[in-house]
């Protein structure tokens, strides 16, 4: 009798076709829906060009790729992780062809990013979601700054999210670059202006210190930018002792009034 009743509740079941996610349907099918978010490092130094793309390319192509491996029942958020992170899709999507439309406007890598904060907008949108398996990608490079680890408050808030999640998620970092013997580690320190307002056409000066952790003495090419441009004529060759920096300053006439960006870039 028991053994009738089983067949008639599993032909009903199949007929009626129901959804869900995790606990006991997830183990009878075989799959676990997954939550995922993808955090994408936005920093300068992912526009790196190594031998054959750059390292923000390379996190594309591989954010592509694992959008792939998703199935019906899975959902995903992306973060364009930088000084302020953006959320490029914050609502957990099931539609992997918008999320893919998304990946491929994302802007050039510029400035610096905060990781750390990135990944604890990563946990504050998993906490909201249903499936039982929920992940957080972070596709960076090998720089440390932008984890911010002696942002202790930021780190704390981390673990306190982590702890109040009743599904903990899983926590990926993927190295987009490697080992790479001949990449130069270079700083910029913060710019010092002769002046914080001028007038058109009267000289300013703009001062940094460019830093590096190499054991050897580097020459470097350090560049000025004026609202993201480059001026040509501004460009100059500096050598960095090993382990440590250098002084590089630039002159600059502003043509007409405003609010100007300055930049120095290596």
């Amino acid at each position: 009798m028991l053994l009738r009743m089983g067949i008639i509740a599993a032909i009903a079941l199949a007929m009626s076709r129901p959804w869900a996610s995790g606990g006991a349907i997830a183990k009878l099918t075989g799959r676990v829906s997954r939550d995922l978010v993808l955090g994408i490092d936005g920093s300068y130094s992912m526009g790196w060009k190594g031998p054959i793309e750059t390292p923000h390319a390379k996190a594309v192509q591989w954010a592509h790729e694992c959008l792939d491996t998703l199935r019906p029942g899975d959902t995903v958020s992306i973060l364009d992780i930088r000084d302020q992170v953006r959320p490029v899709i914050e609502t957990p999507s099931g539609d992997f062809d918008y999320a893919r439309n998304q990946l491929d406007q994302l802007p050039s890598p510029a400035g610096s990013s905060n990781l750390a904060a990135g990944l604890r907008q990563a946990l504050q949108i998993l906490s909201r979601t249903s499936n039982v398996s929920r992940e957080v990608v972070v596709l960076t490079d090998q720089q440390r700054i932008p984890w911010r680890l002696e942002d202790a408050y930021q780190w704390t808030r981390i673990e306190d999210n982590t702890k109040q999640m009743t599904v903990p998620p899983r926590l990926w970092v993927v190295d987009l670059v490697g080992e790479v013997q001949d990449r130069i580690n270079v700083a910029v320190g913060k710019l010092e202006l002769s002046r914080e307002l001028t007038v058109p056409q009267f000289p300013i000066r703009v001062r940094a210190t460019l830093s590096q952790t190499n054991s050897e003495t580097k020459r470097v090419t350090a560049h000025f930018e004026v609202d993201g441009q480059r001026v040509a004529s501004q460009s100059q060759a500096v050598d960095l002792p090993p382990n440590g920096g250098s002084t590089i300053e630039f002159e600059h006439r502003f043509p007409e009034t405003g609010s100007h960006l300055v930049s120095v870039v290596v």
